[in-house]
């Protein structure tokens, strides 16, 4: 008998009592049905309704709509990304105040969500810098500040015009029925609401972001967009609080009329010089009256 056969030979009784142990999801199973019996019918409704109502907190956080500046967003897959996406919105719109403290433990309880998944969430937004990480402090949304401002602002001009200045030296028909298409969008909405002017409307906000996005869309190089949309991002937060100042002489739906009819007309300089005009009048409105 070879050693194979001896071994083999030699469990195989060991291998049989195995055989009669019950598979673990039956006795989990079983186990949970003893449980449930040994409960109240009172008990079972309460312990029921609390895992449906977990169920559907959940469900209804990853439901939800991140608050970018535009564009279809992909279905959150995991609790994480929907926690970054509606903390993202929050900081953006100023719902959360810059340099406002944020709890791991406050946050988890108001998703009804672990701990871990708050952590990458922060994390996550630690990255795209709208939050910062402190030592033995925590997390706090991103301070605003004069310089910063003066700095994104200074940035996002060299930025954007380059990538403005690429779109329409090589832009096709099909950009510039993007351009028109977003354009036309963008000019009937009015950006702030009816029945509170000093809160921005946040379909303006969305469909300003799909403009601006729309003029750059034909630059051809994904690393300068993607430099640029993080600067737009930065400057969102700036451009919430500088809604509430009434506009002094300025006539903002004109000043993306003169760049969107430069762009289209091909006049690379002039849309260049009237969008470095837009982003920092809008950054000087408010270092006057804020910073």
């Amino acid at each position: 008998m070879t050693r194979e056969n001896r071994f083999f030979r030699a469990a195989s009784p060991a291998c049989e009592r195995l055989t009669h142990f019950p598979r673990r999801t039956g006795w989990t199973r079983n186990a949970r049905k003893k449980i449930d019996y040994d409960l109240t019918p009172e008990d079972r409704s309460v312990d029921s309704r609390r895992r449906r109502e977990r169920t559907l907190s959940h469900a209804d956080l990853i439901s939800r709509k991140p608050a970018d500046q535009g564009g279809g967003a992909s279905p959150h897959r995991t609790l994480a990304s929907a926690i970054f996406a509606q903390l993202r919105g929050d900081i953006l719109t100023c719902r959360i105040k810059p340099g406002e403290k944020l709890n791991v433990s406050a946050i988890s309880k108001r998703f009804n969500v672990s701990l871990a998944g708050v952590r990458e969430a922060l994390s996550r937004l630690v990255a795209s810098g709208l939050v910062v990480a402190e030592d033995q402090r925590g997390f706090r949304a991103s301070p605003l500040s004069l310089p910063d401002l003066m700095d994104l602002t200074n940035t996002r001009i060299e930025i954007e015009c380059l990538a403005l200045r690429r779109s329409i030296t090589s832009g096709d028909a099909a950009w510039r029925d993007r351009v028109t298409a977003a354009w036309r969008s963008f000019r009937s909405i009015p950006r702030t609401l009816a029945h509170d002017p000093s809160r921005h409307n946040d379909a303006w906000r969305i469909m300003h972001g799909q403009f601006h996005e729309a003029l750059v869309s034909a630059c051809g190089l994904q690393w300068l967009l993607r430099f640029r949309a993080t600067l737009y991002e930065q400057s969102e937060r700036y451009r919430q609080m500088a809604v509430a100042i009434k506009p002094s002489g300025r006539d903002i739906g004109a000043e993306h009329r003169t760049i969107v009819e430069a762009a289209l007309a091909g006049d690379a300089d002039t849309a260049c010089a009237e969008l470095a005009k837009h982003i920092a009048l809008t950054a000087t409105a408010l270092a006057e009256g804020h910073l």
